[in-house]
């Protein structure tokens, strides 16, 4: 626990250095085939980290699709604080 406070620490001291911010979205880029052939079209895709979920509509054009996501961004920022004010 001690070295992901330190990592925490270490990357949020380097954003404000050099005056960047936090990026507030993910974006998670995958490729789909059913049955192992190429998908094209919408599909439900269900996205989880560890007990979160999350459900999107996604647009899948030859295999390929890409999301964006800023509640895994929340949960992130919640853990971190938690680790942060809490370790010892």
């Amino acid at each position: 626990m001690k070295k992901v406070t330190l990592l925490f620490i270490l990357m949020f001291t380097i954003c404000i250095v050099n005056g960047q911010e936090i990026p507030q979205k993910i974006s998670y880029q995958g490729k789909l085939l059913e049955n192992g052939e190429p998908v094209t079209g919408t599909k439900s895709i269900t996205f989880t980290i560890g007990s979160w979920h999350e459900t999107q509509e996604v647009t899948v054009t030859n295999d390929i699709y890409s999301v964006q996501s800023s509640k895994i961004i929340a949960i992130l920022k919640k853990r971190f604080a938690r680790i942060f004010l809490f370790h010892k």
